[in-house]
């Protein structure tokens, strides 16, 4: 085995790229197929041997084919049989995209074939599934197609992580919600619901259902045509500029909206995100005559101090109301897991699921209940979590002070200068969420009482503060109407969200 490793190597080093490697390579990987630098070495052969029968065969573009499609052959014969030996085979399975991606004769419904019996065999076999998506997006299969595909896997297991994450993924662009704001359209929403009550209902103590259902009450926190600016106010004293959005931008998007003469840099809240809903301009030479033009569409205004899309803020803030089916739905999901929560006393998901259905059919009627739920109940049940029912009960806090603030516009402009000035003067670690900031300024200026005791200012909703909520960073995000922060997210992770959503929940599952 040894001469045959340095035998390989040193074809490498030589350059000698030719059959011969791709045999070598082949005996050792049928022997162990997760080691990638085989694989990679077979790459750099079969770049170069194509490139060799391109050059013989001139302008013969059929024999030129024939040769490459025999070539590209051989290769998928050895990743099926590298599969077969390891299943989840990294290598064999990124090979085997790889090659299907250059082969002039691929063979779409072989692969699918290929793909249904790794699945029989294995249904959460995440490296599957990837490649199922790969064939598919090559092949051009309809997505309603792939979607009563994922219909058979959910209704065989329950339980299969896999199958509800590709579902999920589907369903958010062949029904997709003309707002922009819930994961798909309403009536879809309420035949998903209507399923995942039936799979908790079925098996309480699996998860898949859970989580998946946790994803269903995920709002995008975005207007259909993308984030909006809400807010932008200018600082000369201190020569800096806040720019708050209603969803996460980059920076060029920011570069792009506002516009001054000053020197100076946008940082985002969190100094390691790439996107932030939060961007502050820190300049050396922003002077009173400096002119900051902030231009969105047929927006085009001079800011001079302040400058504040109050409409914007209260649709973010508007409660869900849902109607018809999705209510029906709602009430009916609620009902099951208050009685789930009866059998499973020590199950945490119908608590917290029969949570988040109270904030989408009455966040006011229940608010009470709600944080009741979030801070007495769940701790217990899932201390390990605490953090996180810390945060979404601040989350519910806070938003309820910000519509009654905006309720009454004279207290609009104190409450957004407050949220300024936590932002400035007491940056948050990057970890730390929007609800922390804004609770630390209302208490600094006297609209939070302190622990235990009165409220100097008149006026402020007896629902805010009772102390600040931890720093933890919740997988499962808050739900509800789509709000001006995200008090659960890692500070102000909205791309690290998405990158999230696009990881195969499979991955977890085969780890427990």
């Amino acid at each position: 085995m040894r001469s045959t490793h340095g035998r390989l190597f040193d074809k490498r080093q030589k350059g000698e790229l030719d059959e011969e490697v791709l045999a070598i390579s082949g005996q050792l990987l049928q022997k162990n197929p997760d080691v990638y630098t085989f694989w990679n070495i077979r790459r750099q052969a079969l770049i170069l041997i194509s490139q060799k029968i391109a050059t013989e065969n001139g302008d013969d573009e059929a024999k030129r084919d024939e040769r490459l499609a025999a070539l590209y052959k051989e290769e998928m014969i050895l990743t099926e049989a590298c599969i077969q030996e390891n299943p989840k085979s990294y290598g064999a399975w990124l090979q085997r995209g790889w090659v299907l991606e250059r082969t002039p004769k691929p063979e779409y419904q072989f692969e699918l074939k290929l793909c249904n019996l790794a699945l029989r065999l294995d249904e959460r076999n995440f490296h599957c599934w990837d490649h199922r998506r790969i064939v598919c997006r090559f092949a051009n299969i309809p997505l309603e197609d792939e979607l009563k595909f994922s219909d058979e896997k959910v209704n065989d297991n329950f339980s299969n992580y896999s199958a509800w994450h590709y579902r999920s993924s589907l369903l958010a662009r062949t029904h997709p919600d003309p707002d922009g704001r819930l994961p798909m359209d309403e009536a879809t929403l309420a035949k998903e619901l209507g399923l995942a009550t039936n799979a908790f209902y079925t098996d309480p103590e699996d998860q898949s259902a859970w989580f998946y259902t946790s994803w269903l009450f995920d709002d995008q926190h975005a207007f259909a045509e993308g984030p909006v600016p809400v807010w932008v106010t200018v600082d000369r004293k201190k020569s800096t500029i806040l720019l708050v959005m209603s969803g996460a931008v980059e920076a060029k998007t920011v570069g792009d909206m506002i516009a001054t003469d000053a020197d100076g840099e946008w940082i985002p809240a969190d100094s390691q995100a790439q996107s932030s809903q939060v961007w502050l301009f820190k300049s050396s030479s922003l002077g009173p005559a400096t002119k900051v033009t902030l231009s969105y569409k047929a927006l085009d205004v001079q800011v001079e101090d302040e400058w504040t899309d109050l409409d914007t803020i209260r649709a973010l803030l508007a409660p869900a109301n849902p109607e018809g089916s999705l209510k029906t739905a709602l009430e009916k999901m609620l009902a099951s897991c208050q009685e789930l929560a009866t059998v499973e006393p020590h199950n945490k998901w119908p608590t917290f699921i029969a949570t988040l259905c109270m904030r989408r059919l009455e966040a006011q009627a229940n608010h009470d209940q709600i944080l009741s739920n979030l801070e007495k109940k769940l701790p217990k049940l899932d201390p390990k979590r605490a953090g996180m029912y810390a945060d979404l009960a601040n989350n519910i806090k806070v938003n309820r002070f910000l519509v009654d603030a905006l309720a009454e516009n004279s207290r609009v402009p104190d409450t957004l200068r407050m949220i300024r000035k936590a932002l400035i003067t007491r940056p948050p670690p990057p970890r730390l969420t929007w609800s922390t900031p804004l609770l630390i300024s209302l208490k600094d200026a006297g609209s939070i009482p302190a622990e235990g005791g009165p409220s100097p200012n008149q006026g402020a909703h007896p629902s805010v503060g009772r102390g600040i909520g931890s720093s933890y960073a919740a997988n499962i995000p808050a739900t509800g109407r789509p709000i001006l922060y995200q008090s659960h997210q890692p500070w102000p992770s909205v791309a690290s969200r998405q990158r999230a959503r696009g990881a195969e929940p499979a991955t977890l599952r085969d780890k427990r």
